[in-house]
């Protein structure tokens, strides 16, 4: 795998994090894995996984283009893009759309895990609606941000201070202001005397 160009955006340690991975013949598999980091290459533009395989009982490293399932991580099950921001607390514009506009334009459909029979079994939807569901995913996350700007601009407006807070704030400045003027003196008295 070439990685030389690979650089580290997240490192640490997850809960065993359970997918389905194709390799490069093709072959499927259904892995779980201790993430211990994940990676970028910007050369390639492609993102990996790097933990401890259960099945091969090595570490390994995983393109997340060839999972072909949302990750399952306990009972929940996650998007790629909705793990990395949920669980790891990374939400770089890296894993965003580019990545996976290669799903539309190759149709490859992704598989999930069914939740009544554990079986892998092929996603009803097409690809198209998952980059819509990416889409809203990226809105509401813009929305969020611009939802908090707009409350900590209000609070920064309207702060109003305590009767305590204004005696404060009024003695501070002279108060500072005559520790300035006094090591000022100080300094000068020092020049002079020398």
């Amino acid at each position: 795998m070439a990685m030389e160009n690979a650089v580290v955006v997240w490192r640490g340690r997850t809960r065993t994090v359970e997918f389905s991975y194709q390799d490069f013949n093709g072959d499927k598999t259904r892995r779980q894995v201790d993430i211990t980091a994940v990676l970028y290459d910007p050369i390639d533009d492609k993102t990996y996984l790097e933990g401890f395989c259960h099945l091969r009982n090595d570490t390994r490293h995983f393109k997340t283009f060839n999972i072909t399932t949302m990750l399952k991580v306990g009972s929940k099950r996650y998007e790629i893009w909705e793990w990395f921001d949920e669980c790891l607390g990374i939400a770089p514009p890296w894993h965003r759309k580019a990545h996976y506009s290669n799903i539309a334009n190759t149709g490859v459909m992704p598989e999930r895990l069914s939740e009544d029979s554990g079986k892998v079994e092929k996603v009803v939807q097409n690809p198209p609606s998952m980059m819509q569901r990416l889409d809203e995913y990226n809105k509401k996350q813009a929305q969020k941000v611009e939802e908090l700007k707009a409350k900590h601009a209000q609070i920064k407006a309207t702060k109003e201070y305590s009767p305590a807070e204004k005696i404060a704030l009024k003695l501070v400045k002279p108060l500072w202001i005559t520790v300035v003027a006094l090591l000022a003196l100080v300094a000068l008295a020092d020049m002079v005397s020398a």
